[in-house]
């Protein structure tokens, strides 16, 4: 799948075995511009191998999970969003999302979202279920205006476990 999204000139794109180093090049930009939004941090990414990153972009194109993409007219990737279908829960689970700062306020990242909402309905979801770090505002009033609840879950945060993940779920 891949279609121009207008009116911002973007392509939507289903990313590909063969896309890794756009995704390592847009990881890398997401560590470094919201580092409280991802499970990881950017000098650890910035350490791992190609074969690495290889292997970690082609876990995200299992079969049980969509990775979506937005790509300018140069082919380089400002945004993301990947779902999961976590069979052992039965939930399906947005991670890795992300739109580069030029771009937010626009349609982009709810364009990605209609995209990865379609793929878990056609898998017979009915909800999508997300978390959150709780001092992200901006995501949590993205998610909100979409549709996601507060579902009142909580876990600590990972790499600062001072601080917790909210959990949000949208119903399908």
């Amino acid at each position: 799948m891949a279609r121009t999204h207008e009116p911002l000139g973007l392509t939507l794109l289903v990313q590909g075995p063969d896309d890794w180093e756009h995704a390592r090049d847009l990881r890398l930009e997401m560590l470094a511009d919201s580092p409280l939004a991802f499970l990881e941090r950017h000098g650890d990414a910035l350490e791992r191998s190609d074969d690495a990153w290889r292997e970690l972009h082609l876990r995200r194109l299992a079969p049980n999970s969509r990775s979506v993409a937005l790509a300018d007219d140069t082919g380089r990737w400002l945004g993301q969003m990947v779902v999961i279908d976590d069979r052992p829960s039965g939930r399906a689970w947005l991670v890795a999302v992300y739109l580069t700062p030029a771009l937010r306020g626009t349609r982009a990242a709810a364009a990605m979202l209609e995209a990865v909402v379609d793929w878990a309905r056609e898998r017979g979801k009915d909800a999508l279920w997300l978390e959150v770090h709780e001092h992200n505002p901006r995501a949590i009033a993205f998610y909100t205006r979409h549709g996601f609840v507060d579902t009142g879950g909580r876990r600590p945060y990972p790499l600062d476990e001072s601080a917790d993940e909210v959990e949000m779920r949208l119903d399908l």
